[in-house]
């Protein structure tokens, strides 16, 4: 399974304060969705339209409809904007899939590009009907390089009335992603790349809101995170053999943990020679675990500074390497025991405002999902 990395720019229109183009993003262990909408004009309206119409879409997905349904759906549904005064929104969706294949769905949107073998082209698309109106349809798959260029009509469009007709239209911004592929352009330069384009046939100004979105397939980065021991004994075996079988970066935090890991294992826990510096905390070693240190206490600052940047490269605390290794990981799985720890409700816990176990595993999972991270916990 690959991680779909994504690239995002996005300009609003000028003398306006809100883009009324919305990038929704959502990654799951099965599927990766990307939701483009485009709401009608600038400003507020447009924004409030956009968000509308991604949000319906985005629910529709999460809770178990098809790509293709979902779409007609809603395309559906904007209908009536024709008509009366409807939020309406153009959108692109695109739904991959945790092997690799794809489908990409688009309602009054450009079509898509994509990038196979290092190569960019306009896939073919076929009509659905949807009610009165019509969705375009296509798919595919990915392999690791790969990629998908989504993108709203303020591309597409861009140098209408200064010697385009229709814009510079998809097929020139395909050429454009080509000559850059052929210059070994990565994915920054490339997005960059297509905004410097799209403001220079506009006549050096923003003239509709412009957004891109490059979602690029490669090898993903995993990461467990093993605290707190099962609730009961009986369990220890499975949670170890779970958590050592996974691919990935090995984390343990809980001095309890680390001892029944060792166990489980047959090896030993020694202790690392402490560093003397301010708010410095136990570190242990177990052979074939990556990262060995205290529990809840250590979670609650991993936590505190996973938004920060630190030279990585000097990076001298057990909390830094577990959060350096969290930002790098891009499938994060916790295993969490669910033993009682009298010491998560201690006076002096919350004196210092450090959560329990479970909490702060909660508090992690909802950052690190922001983060365009998959976060998969299991209780023990």
């Amino acid at each position: 399974m690959n991680y779909i990395q994504s690239t995002i720019r996005q300009q609003i229109k000028d003398n306006k304060n809100v883009c009324g183009d919305v990038v929704l993003m959502e990654r799951t262990a099965e599927y990766t969705t990307a939701i483009l909408c485009d709401g009608i004009g600038s400003g507020i309206y447009a924004n409030i339209a956009a968000i509308a119409c991604g949000n319906r879409l985005l629910t529709h997905v999460k809770n178990g409809m098809s790509a293709q349904s979902a779409s007609c759906m809603v395309a559906s549904s904007m209908h009536k904007a024709r008509t009366e005064a409807f939020p309406f929104a153009a959108f692109t969706l695109v739904k991959i899939l945790k092997d690799g294949h794809y489908t990409i769905h688009t309602y009054e949107s450009p079509v898509p590009i994509v990038i196979k073998d290092s190569l960019a082209y306009l896939p073919a698309m076929i009509a659905l009907k949807a009610d009165q109106e019509f969705v375009m349809e296509t798919s595919g798959a990915l392999e690791n390089g790969d990629g998908i260029l989504i993108f709203s009509d303020g591309a597409s469009q861009a140098g209408m009335g200064r010697g385009y007709i229709m814009g510079i239209g998809e097929k020139r911004i395909c050429e454009s992603v080509n000559h850059m592929l052929d210059h070994n352009k990565g994915h920054d330069d490339i997005c960059d790349g297509i905004l410097k384009l799209v403001k220079e046939k506009s006549g050096g100004y923003w003239e509709d809101d412009t957004t891109l979105a490059l979602l690029n397939s490669r090898p993903k980065n995993s990461m467990v995170v093993m605290t707190g021991p099962p609730s009961s004994m009986s369990k220890d075996r499975e949670f170890v053999i779970k958590g050592t079988q996974l691919a990935g970066w090995k984390v343990v935090c809980g001095s309890s943990t680390a001892d029944l890991v060792a166990r489980e294992l047959g090896r030993s826990v020694e202790k690392k020679e402490r560093r003397h510096f301010y708010g410095s905390v136990p570190e242990y070693n177990i052979e074939g675990i990556d990262v060995v240190s205290e529990g809840a206490l250590v979670l609650n600052r991993v936590y505190n500074i996973l938004d920060e940047k630190f030279d990585e490269k000097n990076e001298f605390s057990v909390v830094e390497r577990i959060s350096s290794l969290l930002r790098k990981a891009d499938d994060i799985t916790f295993l969490v025991g669910n033993a009682y720890n009298n010491a998560h409700v201690a006076l002096s816990f919350k004196e210092i405002g450090v959560m329990p176990r479970h909490m702060i595993v909660k508090k992690l999972e909802t950052k690190l999902k922001e983060l365009g991270k998959i976060v998969t916990v299991y209780y023990y």
